[in-house]
């Protein structure tokens, strides 16, 4: 066992990390849920969003710590890389368009300035793969992005919700996954520069080293460690009505207040917010897991601190589940070639 295995099963049982944490999600009998790691899960999470990191900001050293944290966990837990060292390297000019920021100058948040300072980013997307026991020549990707806003005005912007909660979550899964082999090969994607206008995952989708009839869908995590309301948003059925019957199963569960909405034409429509919007406008359905702004998006005060371990650890499965029963009836979503 190695020292961060060791240290990641002391932070499960930390009462700072994950104090009240549930061995197990409620579900209706018969119902076998993911067997996801705490340890792993809540392990990783304090250590994204740790100091250390400074930010995770696209192109910086401590984004490149958190990379290299994420590269060999990855190793460690039996995932291979989907590409040489598991590490494609990408350049792109920062978009940091309004919609992803708060009213420039609004207590803590960069100011406009500040924001510009980058214009144009070297990042370095974390691609690793699990091989398909039936169909390894088809994917079902699963995302988030590990970068964040890096340091300003003397104060780290940590983003534990946004998004240490999502990277540490697809990790999990990819753990679980490694030992539970699908069906179809699975994708696990860590997104750089996704702050600076979904830069990581749009050089993903216009790289693909495989046709793009071959990606079935993609499910993406971002934000999914605290909500005021305990609410866990599912958008992108709207779009992709072939994914709501797995939504549907999902919220039969009842293991977490499962939301719709955020996906439609005419509302807060978070498509082009988060990377599952460069799958979308490649014509690959999606589904995207997060929980709407909170006081702290985008502040130096997104800490672990706030995290909610419960509502987290149950999101992941909630997530974890929706792979599994995706790459159970993948043949329905790919004969899915258009919306409604």
């Amino acid at each position: 066992m190695s020292a961060f295995r060791r240290a990641i099963l002391m932070a499960s049982c930390c009462a700072c990390t994950v104090a009240g944490a549930q061995q197990t999600a409620d579900a209706p009998p018969g119902v076998a849920l993911p067997a996801v790691s705490q340890g792993l899960l809540f392990g990783a999470f304090k250590v994204l969003a740790s100091d250390s990191m400074e930010g995770r900001r696209a192109g910086s050293p401590g984004g490149e710590r958190a990379r290299n944290f994420i590269v060999r966990q990855l190793a460690e837990i039996g995932v291979q890389p989907f590409v040489p060292a598991y590490v494609q390297k990408f350049s792109g000019r920062s978009q940091f368009g309004s919609h992803l920021m708060p009213p420039y100058g609004d207590g803590g948040v960069l100011s406009r300035g500040e924001v510009e300072t980058y214009p144009w980013v070297d990042g370095a997307n974390v691609l690793g793969v699990v091989r398909g026991t039936e169909h390894p020549g088809r994917f079902i990707v699963v995302s988030a992005h590990y970068d964040h806003l890096g340091v300003a005005r003397g104060a780290i912007y940590s983003g534990a919700d946004d998004n240490a909660s999502g990277s540490a979550g697809i990790l999990a899964i990819a753990d679980f996954i490694a030992n539970n082999p699908p069906k179809n090969s699975i994708i696990f994607a860590w997104f750089d520069a996704e702050e600076e206008g979904l830069l990581g995952s749009n050089a993903f989708v216009g790289h693909l080293p495989m046709k793009k009839d071959s990606v079935i869908a993609d499910v993406n995590l971002d934000m999914v460690s605290r909500s005021a309301k305990e609410e866990i948003f599912l958008a992108g059925a709207h779009h992709w009505p072939v994914l709501q019957p797995f939504v549907d199963s999902i919220d039969a569960l009842h293991v977490a207040h499962i939301r719709q909405g955020h996906d439609s034409p005419g509302s807060d429509d978070w498509t082009k917010r988060t990377d599952s919007g460069s799958f979308d406008q490649e014509g690959i359905p999606y589904i995207h897991f997060g929980v709407e702004e909170h006081a702290d998006y985008h502040r130096p005060t997104d800490t672990i601190l706030h995290s909610q371990p419960d509502f987290y650890y149950n999101n992941v499965l909630l997530a974890a589940q929706m792979v599994r029963l995706i790459d159970a009836s993948a043949d329905t979503v790919r004969k899915y070639k258009h919306r409604q």
